[in-house]
C-alpha cells in the first residue's frame, strides 16, 4: 500500500480527492437539505392554495343559497346536529367491539339544516381537489368541527364491519378532536397541524377559514400524508446522493488521468536523475529532456538538467581521453626508464664493451 502512494502522482491525487471528496459531500448535505425544505415548502403551499381555494368557494357557495333564497341566513348558522340511528343489521357487525371504537363509529352519523343541501352542492368540489394523489381529503366543516358531507371515497354505505366503515364511511361526522376543533375554528389565512386520523396515519392537516356574510362559518379541510412526503423526499435525496457519487466518480477518474499527464515531465525526469546516478543516461534521453516545452518550473528543471547532463557528459569525455593520453604517456615512460634500468647495469655495460671489442677485432681482420 505505501509503495503503492509512495510517487508524487499518486500522493498528489489522493490528497485532491480527498479535498474534493469533503467539499462534495458538504454540498451533497446542502443540497438534500436545501432541496428537501423546498420540497416541504412546495406540498405546503400546495395545501395552502387548495384550503383557500376551497375556502372561497365554499364560502361563495353559502353566500349563493342564501342571496338565491334557498335558506335564510339564521338557517345557514344553525349548528343544531341530529344523531341518525343506525340500522340493527348493522351494528350488529360490531359486536365485540370496544366502548371507544363504538364511538368512533357513531360519531360520524349526524343530519343538520344544510348536510342534504351540501351533498350535492359541495361534493363535486371536494372530490376534485383529490385528483391530486398528495391530496387525501378536502373537506367543509363548521366551527364545531361537523363535516356534513365528506369526499366520495370516504362516503360509502356501511357494510358492518367495523374497520370498513371505520375508514370509508366517515361522512356527516363531528370531528370536535383537538385538532379539527383548531381547524374548524382556525381564523388565519392558513393554519398548519399534525393530525393523526384514528385509523391510524398521520399527515399534514391545513385548513382555511370559510367566511359567510362576514361571519366565520367554519373552514376548508386539506389531508396531506406525510408518508408520501417523507418517500418524495427520501427519493429525492436518494437522487442527489446518486448524482454526487457519479460526479465524485468522474472527479476522481478524472484528477487521476489529469494528475499522471501533468506528472510525466517530472516522472521522465525523475527517472533520468536516477539513470544518471548510475552513468546509464544517454545522448538521446538528454536530448529529450532538452525539448521539454513550458515555462512552469518542471519544464525549466528538465532544460537546465539537460543542459547540466550534456556537461557532464562532455566533461567526463574530455576526462576519458585526458586520462588515455596520460596513461599513455605513463606506459612510456614506464618503458624508458625500463630501458634506462637495463642498460645502465654492469652486466649490460660489461656485454656491450665485449661487442665493441668484437667489432674491433672483425674491422681489423
Amino acid at each position: 500500500m505505501s509503495k503503492a502512494f509512495g510517487t508524487l502522482a499518486a500522493r498528489l491525487s489522493l490528497i485532491l480527492i480527498v479535498v474534493i471528496l469533503i467539499f462534495v459531500v458538504a454540498f451533497a448535505i446542502y443540497l438534500v437539505r436545501d432541496r428537501s425544505d423546498e420540497m416541504d415548502e412546495m406540498i405546503l403551499q400546495k395545501g395552502v392554495s387548495a384550503a383557500k381555494t376551497g375556502a372561497t368557494v365554499a364560502g361563495k357557495t353559502l353566500d349563493g343559497i342564501i342571496d338565491d333564497g334557498l335558506f335564510t341566513t339564521g338557517e345557514v348558522f344553525d349548528y343544531t346536529l341530529v344523531p341518525i340511528d343506525l340500522p340493527g343489521a348493522i351494528t350488529r357487525g360490531y359486536a365485540g367491539a370496544s366502548d371507544q371504537a363504538l364511538t368512533n363509529i357513531r360519531k360520524y352519523h349526524y343530519a343538520s339544516t344544510l348536510d342534504s343541501f351540501l351533498d350535492n352542492a359541495v361534493l363535486e368540489v371536494e372530490d376534485e381537489f383529490l385528483k391530486d394523489p398528495q391530496i387525501v381529503f378536502a373537506v367543509l366543516v363548521d366551527v364545531n368541527g361537523y363535516l356534513p358531507t365528506h369526499n366520495s371515497r370516504y362516503s360509502q354505505p356501511m357494510t358492518g364491519k367495523l374497520a370498513s366503515d371505520r375508514d370509508n364511511n366517515r361522512t356527516k361526522g363531528l370531528f370536535d378532536d383537538e385538532t379539527g376543533l383548531q381547524a374548524a375554528r382556525n381564523t388565519e389565512p392558513y393554519l398548519k397541524q399534525v393530525y393523526k386520523r384514528d385509523t391510524g396515519e398521520v399527515m399534514w392537516d391545513i385548513s382555511s377559514p370559510v367566511y359567510v356574510k362576514g361571519r366565520q362559518w367554519g373552514s376548508f379541510r386539506i389531508g396531506l400524508p406525510m408518508d408520501k412526503a417523507a418517500a418524495a423526499i427520501a427519493a429525492l435525496r436518494w437522487k442527489v446522493i446518486l448524482a454526487m457519487a457519479l460526479l465524485l466518480l468522474v472527479m476522481v477518474v478524472a484528477i487521476n488521468r489529469v494528475t499522471s499527464y501533468m506528472m510525466r515531465p517530472l516522472q521522465f525526469l525523475h527517472r533520468a536523475v536516477e539513470r544518471m546516478e548510475k552513468g546509464e543516461l544517454e545522448e538521446g534521453e538528454i536530448a529529450h529532456l532538452g525539448r521539454t516545452k513550458g515555462r512552469d518550473e518542471v519544464g525549466v528543471l528538465s532544460r537546465v538538467f539537460a543542459r547540466m547532463a550534456a556537461e557532464v557528459n562532455a566533461r567526463e569525455a574530455r576526462l576519458k581521453q585526458q586520462v588515455e593520453e596520460l596513461r599513455i604517456e605513463i606506459d612510456q615512460s614506464k618503458r624508458a626508464k625500463h630501458v634506462a634500468e637495463i642498460t645502465e647495469t654492469d652486466y649490460f655495460q660489461n656485454l656491450r664493451q665485449k661487442a665493441k671489442q668484437m667489432r674491433q677485432t672483425n674491422s681489423s681482420e
